[in-house]
Formats: structure tokens, C-alpha cells, sequence
């Protein structure tokens, strides 16, 4: 396995043989690639994108801001793509997350990972990076919402053998065997239905739950003693429910459109079932040994982790404003900013990136966007108006994560721009 760090440059001097480097070159520039996609799951091979680096002045392979682990296109070398820091507690940071309930945000946390369980799993040390708290305090959380508005209800079918009465369809194979065999003619074994929560659904995201319960009691991750708490009061709600269902009814599940959250629940609760094989003794920490290919969406976590700090200190943050021109990270309303999110960490010096300073500056000339700001028709159409704009970049030292991010503290002026300003955010440490 070759190990790279996230934006590095990969050369075929750094992987085991020049054939595989001349495969991924291959594979990159053909049709199919995709580097830059809609939704994480159609992503190509980590990212790796040929393109010119703006800060060494090269063309090469070089890796973006997503982190995770696959095997290269055209061979059977792996790569694993890690964090550019070591330090940085990027569960602390995804469970910050958790906690926004803006309906676009919900939307987007199942866009930070994907996993790829068609292809064979990889061995991998678990020191380098844990991948089932991620999807294991998602869940929790999506369960959690689901309770908040109550279990969904379905008809069941349920067979019983009955005492003077008839209820259903008598099974006349069932009534042989039974009961007149057994000479008790005053019983009646019939097959009806109920309307109850112990449905498919509910069984699958019980099974999930007890899953779950079992994986964080032996790995013992302090960051999730809050997750701990509400799995067991998640349980609790499912009391009247079964968790015995079985691999071939699970595949037969097929979701209601009119009950949304548990589509997403679902989707990460299967997720959950096939990461410990459906087995319960898998579910302990022994299972980051073999992980299947995943992809992690660093640029989206970030975002989604700004946001969660922004919020608190001003509550009118809009999260995904859309414009004419596209859309745009955050907007403030109470200080009439325009704010996108970079995970770039050369903001932390004197430096930047003209192609950001390009894209921001359409959305300050983007009239929709300008009108979602609250600003005045006059001011819309004031060609020598500039409205601030705002980038939020990783802090690069270890200090604590602050509560909150204040964008009136601490923003420093991009001194070559017009009203561009930006503002370091301290990401949690390990």
C-alpha cells in the first residue's frame, strides 16, 4: 500500500512500478473518468485528477481534498490517501455536524462518504484511520430524527393459533396439523393482519441499533459517550419491535415516498449490516482491520463543521443561498456578507487563490443573490457597490475548537481585493 497525503503530487517514482502510474494516467485521461462529480459514488478513484498545480507551477497526477482508500485503475496497487493533519479529530468534527438540523445539511452528510462494498476489502490499520464511527453516530443521529416524529405503522401479516374464534384466512394445512389432529376442534389456526410498528422498516433499523450497541460497548470512543446515550433511549423506542430479520428480506424493503427520513436511515442502516457482514461478533473494533474502499469528502466536511460554528453566533446564517451564478456556501443576512468555505490551509499565510477570489467575486455580482443579502434594489443595481465577502479556511496550528465563529472577530483584510476579507476556523484535535 503507498501512502499520500491529500494535494500531493503522485509520481511514479512514489508507487511500487511505473505500469501502474501509466494505467491511472490512461484511466484519467479516458471518457469515463469522473473527478469532479455530482454525487460522491460516481467519483473516480480517489479524485486523482492530471491538472497544473498553481502553487509549485507543474503538470502532473496530483490528489485533491478527498481522503480514503482504493486500488489504482488497470492494477492491484493500492493507495491510501490520508489527512494533511495528523492531529486533527475529524470525527469530533463530523459529529459537530450531526447536530445542525438544517434540511440541507441532512441532505448533504450522506454526500460526505461513500463506500464501496462491491469491491474486496483492503487490510488496513485501524490506527490510521477509524471509518465505522462515522457511519455508526450517522445513523444513530437519522434514527433519532425519525423517533422525534414518531415510528412509521404498517400492516403486518401474523399467524396464530386462536381460542373459539376465526379471525383472517383459516389455514386449512396449518387447522389439519394443529388441531383437529390434536382433537381440539375448538381452536382455529388463521393467518390476518395487524397494524403494528413491528414492520420491516423498523425491524431493520432495530437490527442496525443493536448493532451499533454492540460496536461502540467494545471499542469504548469517548467522543461517542453522547451517541452512547442516544442509541440506548433510541432502543428504548423500539421495545415492541423484532430485530429477527433476515438477509433476503432485507434486500425486499422498498421505501415509501412519503416517509423521507426513513429513506436516509435505511440507506446507512444496510450500510451498517454489510459493514459487520451481518454477523454481530464482527461488530468490535477487529473489523477497521479489513475495510472495504471508501471515499471521504473532506471539502464537505469542512464546509458542513464551518457552518455548524457560524450558526451559533449568528442564527440568520442560510446555509446553500442559491444564486443566478450558482450557489453559494453561506450568506449572513444580519451582517450582509457573502461567505464561502475553502479547506485550503495557504490562506493561513499572505497568500490565495485567484481562481476562489474569481468564483466569490461572481456570487457578490449575482442580483438573486444580492436580494437574498436584504439588500436594497438601489443597492443591486449600484454598479460601484461591493459587498463584503468572507472565506473561512482550517486554522494551521492545534488550537482548541472554539463554541462558536464570530465573523465580526478576527476577519483580516485580503489586502489585494476589495471587501474580500477572511477568517481562520481551529479544527478539534485529537
Amino acid at each position: 500500500m503507498t501512502e499520500f497525503v491529500e494535494h500531493d503530487k503522485i509520481n511514479s517514482e512514489n508507487l511500487q512500478n511505473e505500469s501502474s502510474y501509466q494505467c491511472l494516467l490512461k484511466a484519467i485521461m479516458s471518457d469515463g473518468y469522473n473527478c469532479d462529480p455530482e454525487h460522491i459514488e460516481d467519483l473516480s478513484c480517489l479524485g486523482l485528477d492530471y491538472k497544473m498545480d498553481y502553487k509549485s507551477k507543474e503538470r502532473g497526477i496530483f490528489a485533491s481534498c478527498f481522503i480514503g482508500l482504493n486500488r489504482l485503475p488497470g492494477s492491484n496497487e493500492v493507495i491510501y490517501i490520508k489527512p494533511k493533519r495528523k492531529d486533527v479529530n475529524y470525527l469530533r468534527m463530523f459529529l459537530s455536524c450531526l447536530n445542525c438540523q438544517n434540511k440541507e445539511v441532512v441532505n448533504a452528510l450522506s454526500k460526505i462518504y461513500y463506500i464501496d462494498f462491491e469491491s474486496p476489502a483492503i487490510k488496513l490499520d485501524s490506527s490510521l484511520f477509524e471509518l465505522t464511527p462515522f457511519i455508526v453516530s450517522h445513523f444513530v443521529t437519522l434514527v433519532q430524527a425519525i423517533i422525534k416524529r414518531g415510528l412509521k405503522y404498517n400492516y403486518s401479516f401474523e399467524e396464530n393459533n386462536l381460542n373459539s374464534k376465526i379471525k383472517g384466512k383459516l389455514l386449512i394445512g396449518q387447522q389439519i396439523k394443529h388441531n383437529l389432529t390434536c382433537n381440539q376442534p375448538q381452536r382455529n389456526y388463521c393467518r390476518y393482519q395487524i397494524y403494528t410498528s413491528d414492520c420491516p422498516e423498523n425491524q431493520l433499523l432495530k437490527k442496525a441499533l443493536v448493532f451499533c450497541k454492540h460496536y461502540l460497548t467494545n471499542v469504548g470512543i469517548k467522543e461517542l459517550s453522547d451517541i452512547e446515550h442516544t442509541l440506548q433511549h433510541c432502543l428504548s423506542k423500539f421495545q415492541n419491535v423484532s430485530d429477527d430479520i433476515n438477509v433476503k428480506k432485507i434486500s425486499q424493503i422498498k421505501i415509501n415516498p412519503l416517509f423521507k427520513e426513513y429513506a436516509k436511515a435505511i440507506k446507512v442502516g444496510k450500510i451498517i449490516l454489510r459493514r459487520f457482514g451481518y454477523d454481530i461478533n464482527n461488530a468490535n473494533k477487529m473489523i477497521d482491520i479489513l475495510v472495504p474502499p471508501f471515499t471521504i469528502d473532506m471539502s464537505l466536511l469542512f464546509e458542513i463543521y464551518a457552518y455548524s460554528k457560524l450558526i451559533i453566533s449568528d442564527p440568520q446564517i442560510e446555509y446553500q443561498a442559491k444564486g443566478y451564478y450558482g450557489t453559494i456556501d453561506f450568506i449572513s443576512k444580519t451582517n450582509k456578507v457573502l461567505i464561502d468555505a475553502k479547506y485550503k490551509y495557504q490562506y493561513n499565510d499572505n497568500s490565495y487563490e485567484i481562481d476562489n477570489i474569481r468564483q466569490i467575486s461572481g456570487y457578490a455580482r449575482d442580483k438573486k443573490l444580492l436580494k437574498e443579502l436584504g439588500l436594497t434594489e438601489k443597492q443591486c443595481n449600484d454598479n460601484e457597490y461591493v459587498p463584503k465577502c468572507l472565506i473561512v479556511y482550517p486554522l494551521d496550528n492545534g488550537l482548541k475548537s472554539k463554541e462558536c465563529l464570530d465573523i465580526n472577530c478576527k476577519k483580516k483584510p485580503i489586502e489585494q481585493f476589495t471587501n474580500f476579507y477572511k477568517i481562520g476556523i481551529a479544527l478539534p484535535t485529537k
